[in-house]
C-alpha cells in the first residue's frame, strides 16, 4: 500500500485471532503504524487472546494520541493478560486521546482489579469529547470498591450521554452496585443507560 493510500483510508476494521500469535510485540508493531493513516476516522480491532499484556497495551494507546482523526474506536482486548501494570500503561494515553466521540472497550477476563479500574474511569474523564460509551469489565476481580470507584468517577464526565457496561463475575456484591450505579446517574448529560450486574 502506498502512502497516498494510506493517506486516504478513513476506516479500518482488522481481527487479529489467537493463532496468528501475535504477542505484545506485535501488537506494539501494529500501534506503531497506526498513526501513518493520517485520515482514519473509525478504528475496530480485536485483538482477544493475542497475550498484549504491558507493552501491547501501552504501546497500542500511545499510538492512538497520534491519530488525530480517529472519533470512533472498538478495542476488544479480552483474554490478554492485562493486569493492573498494564492497563495503568494503556490509561495514561487514552486520557490524552481527546479526540475521540464513541468508544467500546471489551477487556473481558483480564485482571485489572479495583485499582485498574480507578485508572480506567480517570481516563475515560480524560477523553472530554467522548459522547458514547460501552464497557464490557467482566471477569477482572474488580470488586464493590472498584465498581463503586468507577462510578463515582464517572459522574464527573460533562460529555457522555450514551453509557453500557457489562459486569459479570466481578466478585461484586448488592453495595458495590448501588453504589455504582448511584453514581452514574449522576452523569450531567446522560439520556440512555445498559447496565449489566451478573454474579
Amino acid at each position: 500500500m502506498t502512502n497516498l493510500h494510506l493517506k486516504k483510508l478513513i476506516q479500518i476494521n482488522l481481527y487479529i485471532f489467537s493463532q496468528n500469535k501475535v504477542g505484545s510485540q506485535g501488537v506494539s508493531n501494529l500501534a506503531y503504524l497506526l498513526p501513518k493513516f493520517l485520515n482514519l476516522s473509525k478504528l475496530t480491532l480485536k485483538l482477544s487472546v493475542n497475550k498484549v499484556a504491558v507493552l501491547g497495551a501501552t504501546s497500542l494507546a500511545s499510538s492512538l494520541i497520534d491519530c488525530k482523526n480517529i472519533k470512533t474506536l472498538k478495542l476488544i482486548l479480552s483474554h490478554n493478560f492485562i493486569d493492573f501494570k498494564a492497563i495503568s500503561g494503556f490509561c495514561l494515553h487514552l486520557s490524552k486521546c481527546t479526540q475521540l466521540n464513541a468508544l467500546q472497550l471489551f477487556l473481558e477476563f483480564n485482571n485489572i482489579g479495583p485499582q485498574g479500574a480507578q485508572e480506567l474511569g480517570n481516563a475515560l474523564i480524560g477523553c472530554y469529547n467522548l459522547q458514547s460509551l460501552k464497557l464490557d469489565i467482566t471477569g477482572n476481580s474488580i470488586g464493590s470498591k472498584g465498581s463503586a470507584v468507577l462510578g463515582q468517577i464517572l459522574k464527573n464526565s460533562k460529555s457522555i450521554s450514551t453509557f453500557s457496561i457489562k459486569f459479570i463475575d466481578n466478585s461484586n456484591d448488592d453495595l458495590g452496585q448501588q453504589q455504582f450505579v448511584r453514581g452514574i446517574l449522576k452523569m450531567k448529560r446522560l439520556v440512555t443507560k445498559h447496565i449489566q450486574f451478573y454474579f
